[in-house]
């Protein structure tokens, strides 16, 4: 997501810094050299978060991961979802009911070798003991003001 290169939460690729320069008409040396450094992610706000919708996001995950979690679990095994290897958009939908905000995350699922339980710094990509089997895993969210959710495996 561009917004993030520019929030400083993600790295900007060479491909990026260049596309980027051609939209805005900057110098692609002055770009490469705001936007290549690495990403700061998850401290530049305070514990919760005070703006509405960044907390509003936050509130998402503290109501719901644990349901996200059995979900997950129960569809690949137990893992996690990468944050790094993540991709994500915003979409509007409008009905008869308003306006509506759909998020999507996509990121790569890294499975438990073997079933293991335990800690995740012996299993991380990268690590010894990491697992060939990866699936990529993308879920549509769509919250909406009655405070459902629907989620919807989209792979």
């Amino acid at each position: 997501m561009i917004a993030a290169i520019f929030y400083g939460q993600a790295q900007a690729s060479p491909e990026d810094i260049k596309k980027l320069s051609e939209v805005l008409d900057i110098n692609v040396d002055t770009l490469e050299s705001q936007l290549s450094g690495f990403p700061d992610r998850g401290r530049t706000m305070e514990m919760p978060p005070r703006e509405p919708l960044i907390y509003r996001l936050f509130e998402i995950v503290q109501n719901y991961g644990y349901a996200y979690k059995a979900v997950l679990n129960e569809k690949f095994g137990d893992g996690i979802m990468s944050a790094i290897s993540f991709s994500t958009k915003v979409e509007k939908e409008t009905d008869e009911k308003g306006e509506w905000a759909v998020i999507t995350l996509r990121g790569k699922w890294y499975g438990l070798p073997d079933g293991r339980r335990g800690n995740i710094l012996t299993w991380l990509p990268g690590c010894r003991t990491r697992d060939s089997r990866s699936l990529v895993l993308e879920y549509s969210i769509q919250i909406q003001p009655t405070s459902t959710l629907n989620l919807d495996c989209m792979s």
